[in-house]
Order: structure tokens, then sequence, then C-alpha cells
């Protein structure tokens, strides 16, 4: 079952790997798994992918494995969690550590994203909710928008443009995420 897991982040870190801008900045994301469905993984990650293209960004998913020597890879943590997340808010959905120092990890809800919205709509709030809560971590502040991907509360017209096309990040956003990255290699 494991290897299955980890051969399926591969295969999505090779689909998500073709897009988005080769020359710009990348960053890898090391995703821990509690028990979301392969596919929906694979969906999600490439989805988030996109998101941060938009903005010139190559995010690179890696199975995070037990590390070699205590260090972990520069870069950021998803922890998907199946289960009530506790690091959380109970209303969150998701959950970001930008003032953590060099751990860079976020957390994410699964359960409660599937008891907010319905089934068509989970995969996609996951990408939206992995994509928010790693811009934090970049960004290092914790600090939301008036429109957009990092808003603090999406709401209906959210969702369903969220539909049709990703959230996009406002250019003050994107700006934070770029120099944010910088601190990260």
């Amino acid at each position: 079952m494991k290897a299955t897991w980890i051969f399926g982040i591969l295969l999505a870190a090779e689909m998500t790997a073709r897009v988005g801008n080769r020359s710009g900045p990348s960053l890898m994301v090391l995703l821990t798994n509690e028990a979301v469905p392969l596919a929906d993984i694979q969906t999600a990650t490439s989805r988030t992918t996109w998101i941060f293209a938009d903005i010139g960004v190559r995010l690179e998913w890696r199975a995070n494995l037990p590390s070699q020597g205590g260090k972990t890879a520069p870069g950021v943590v998803v922890k998907l969690n199946i289960s009530e997340s506790t690091e959380c808010r109970s209303d969150a959905l998701g959950c970001a550590f930008p003032y953590a120092g060099s751990s860079r990890s976020i957390s994410v809800s699964y359960a409660r994203i599937k008891e907010t919205y319905p089934p068509g709509m989970q995969v996609t709030v996951l990408a939206h909710v992995m994509a928010h809560e790693i811009a934090h971590v970049l960004q290092g502040v914790y600090r939301h928008s008036d429109s957009g991907i990092m808003k603090a509360h999406w709401i209906g017209k959210d969702a369903k443009l969220m539909q049709v096309r990703n959230l996009r990040f406002a250019e003050f956003d994107a700006d934070l995420i770029l120099s944010g990255l910088k601190q990260v290699r």
C-alpha cells in the first residue's frame, strides 16, 4: 500500500513538473498523507501547481519520507489529515505556521473539506486550501487579501468561480511569495 502511494506521488510529481515556468523559481513540497485517496491527491497537486505557475513559481511534489540525519529538505511540508486536525482552529480547512522558522509546514483537514463542500467541489477546494496555506508560509506573515485565493473566507461566488477556473493571487501576494521563496532556498 505504501509503495503504491509513493509511486502515485512520484507520478503526480512527474505530471505536475511539466506545468509552469521552468525558468522561474521552484519550491519543493513534501507531502505527508494520512489517507486521502490517491486520485484526489493527484488532481489537487496538479491544480495547486497550476495556481502557482500563474505567478511563475514551479512546485516540485515529493512524498515526505523520513529524512536522513534529522534534517529536512528545503521546502514546505504539507500534512493532509483525513481526520480532524488538532493543529488548526475547529472551523478552519487548513492552517499554516509562517512564524515557525525553518519547519515551514501546513496542515490541511480533508475531513473538514468533505464536511463543508459537496463531492464535486472537494478536490478543487483541497487544491485551493493547499495553495492558500503554502502561500502563508512563503509570505512569512499571517495576512489575508480582500479577494482571490488569499481571502480569509471564501463565499459562494468564490466557490462557483473555483469550479470554472482557479482563484488567483493578488499582485501584492505574488510579490510576497516571490520574496519569501528566496528565504526557503
